[in-house]
């Protein structure tokens, strides 16, 4: 049965209007009390708005202020003109009622679905469970809970994406562990979580209006970089200090200008055009080879730390030029156990450093290694071979379980930083290293990607976390000034818990612009 309170007047009460053919659309429906009603004669604006704004309320509080909203979104003229509510405003409603009632119903069974093949549903660890564990995440970050309207308008969002992804699924085939990595990956809290790691979250600005931002630009096809937005939340806010943010109004706040016409998240040209506002908005109008990298960096880094890179005052970058700790990623291979993990990337790793065109010399030719403990180095890399490369792997993984005092689950995560997860995180193509468009541009930078040649060094400490030490060589001094160093320390406690310790990523001088 539908809700009804003593001062709000049921939906169905509205729609009966809808439902009698004897009643012509242009017929005004006005408040008698508490029940609507036809009338044939001119109303009052304060008459109108009371009507229209009780419908509303009533629709708000028996399908929940999602379908509200959108009830607005088609009311929208005659609110903001105070214009009467009619009966053929009525039978629109009541059209968009009927399919966002069989949409959210269709979601409703395919939630309970889930949890119930998952055998989950009575456990507290099914969609909802994840999903708020992910909102504490955030909480922390944010330093101030999400207001209940904000959290349930983002969970349906959530699992408006979610339920896209599993449409040609079996529900055997939504396994507990795919429903988890799907809920992150496949939608916005992806993007949420990533600020929330980056510091980007504990920004000056409320709390809606910073989920505002990231939801903005995560949904626009697209993903665009909403960190220097989330820096600059408070000037926009001076200018647009009523009402929720749009992509205009952040847009306009955050660059000074109004959004252009005809942008596109489909084609690429709102991409283009948000990557030529942000070189514009860090001073850097005249360097078109900054696009991609100032762009990927405003996710991570504060403005004046980018602007280093590029203006030359800035040789080398530690974990504190973050906005906050970057968060350790076994992409992409979470799923996949850590000794699997590192045999798919054992062979995959480069043996030599190459030099920029304009030096000159050959690359410099190194063995990659996995050292553990006061063990010998173990090769790994191209050159191992495949009939050899099993047997390297084997001996390192016996090596690290005994490193790590035979916890199993400390040793994997381990294994898992052998492989070339760490390295994707910081120079993996394709859009998904933090450094990824530094090559094309001519800024201080390291010369080098994820297959870059690495040694890797793993000590057991005193209180019985384990260090791996990831490090590119430096033994010739012509390294370092041409081609930069990063080395990178990730700590793992007994329970395989992973973070960034320490960092440095030395920048090489950028070649000379003939190169």
């Amino acid at each position: 049965m539908p809700k009804t309170v003593s001062n709000t007047p049921s939906v169905y009460s509205f729609l009966r209007i809808a439902d009698d053919a004897s009643i012509p659309d242009n017929a005004r429906v006005t408040m008698d009390g508490n029940s609507p009603k036809v009338v044939s004669h001119i109303t009052f604006q304060s008459t109108n708005q009371r009507a229209m704004q009780t419908f509303l309320r009533s629709i708000a509080y028996e399908f929940g202020q999602g379908v509200a909203d959108i009830a607005t979104r088609e009311l929208r003229n005659a609110i903001t003109t105070s214009s009467p509510l009619t009966a053929g405003n009525v039978r629109n409603v009541k059209s968009l009622l009927e399919r966002n009632i069989h949409k959210q119903l269709s979601l409703d069974c395919f939630l309970h679905g889930i949890n119930t093949a998952t055998g989950r549903f009575d456990s507290g660890s099914g969609f909802p469970a994840e999903f708020e564990r992910h909102c504490a995440t955030l909480e922390q970050a944010l330093g101030a809970p999400i207001p209940a309207p904000l959290k349930g308008e983002l969970c349906n969002e959530v699992l408006r994406d979610f339920f896209s992804c599993y449409q040609k699924l079996e529900i055997r085939d939504c396994t507990p562990e795919k429903m988890a990595s799907d809920l992150v990956e496949r939608t916005v809290l992806k993007k949420l979580l990533a600020c929330a790691s980056s510091g980007l979250l504990g920004l000056p600005g409320s709390v809606e209006d910073k989920i505002a931002v990231v939801r903005e630009c995560y949904g626009q096809g697209r993903l665009l970089e909403p960190g220097l937005v989330l820096h600059r939340l408070p000037s926009i806010r001076s200018r647009f200090q009523e009402g929720p943010l749009s992509l205009e109004t952040i847009w306009q706040g955050c660059f000074g200008r109004p959004m252009p016409e005809g942008l596109k998240p489909w084609d690429g040209t709102l991409e283009a055009a948000f990557s030529r506002e942000i070189v514009q908005a860090l001073g850097l109008q005249e360097r078109p080879d900054t696009l991609g990298l100032a762009e990927s960096l405003t996710g991570c880094m504060a403005p004046d730390k980018i602007i280093g890179m590029f203006d030359g005052t800035l040789s080398c970058l530690g974990l504190t030029d973050f906005l906050n700790l970057p968060r350790v990623s076994f992409e992409p291979y979470p799923s996949l156990s850590g000794l699997d993990a590192f045999r798919k990337d054992a062979a995959r790793e480069f043996v030599s450093v190459p030099f920029p065109a304009h030096v000159g010399r050959t690359s410099y030719k190194i063995e990659p290694s996995v050292q553990v403990g006061t063990n010998e180095p173990v090769r790994t890399g191209m050159k191992v071979g495949k009939s050899d490369i099993g047997k390297h792997v084997d001996s390192i993984a016996g090596q690290v379980l005994a490193e790590c005092a035979g916890n199993t689950q400390q040793a994997d995560a381990v294994l898992h930083l052998c492989s070339q997860s760490v390295m994707r995180q910081f120079f993996g193509l394709n859009g998904i290293g933090m450094f990824v468009g530094s090559n094309g541009a001519q800024c201080r930078t390291f010369i080098g990607g994820e297959h870059c040649v690495t040694r890797r060094n793993i000590q057991r400490l005193s209180n019985g976390d384990v260090q791996v030490n990831i490090r590119t060589p430096d033994d010739d001094p012509q390294i370092l000034e041409h081609v930069g160093r990063f080395s990178v320390t990730v700590t793992v406690d007994r329970n395989g818990q992973c973070r960034y310790t320490d960092m440095e990523l030395a920048l090489a001088a950028p070649a000379p612009a003939s190169a």
